[in-house]
């Protein structure tokens, strides 16, 4: 096994706060995937169950 075969491992010295406030400020128009991939669509709208209010937007 070389070198270049062992992968880093995943590590940011950052705290779970900073992180998670970091991810909720991310735009989805601003996160490019990686190399060789499609970018995925957007979520369908969850169906809602029989009897359950609409949303009003």
């Amino acid at each position: 096994m070389n070198a270049k075969d062992v992968e880093r491992p995943l590590f940011i010295d950052m705290d779970f706060d900073e992180a998670l406030r970091r991810f909720a400020q991310t735009k989805p128009e601003e996160v490019q995937p990686p190399p060789g991939q499609k970018k995925k669509g957007a979520r369908p709208e969850p169906k809602l169950k029989t009897g359950a209010p609409k949303k009003d937007d």
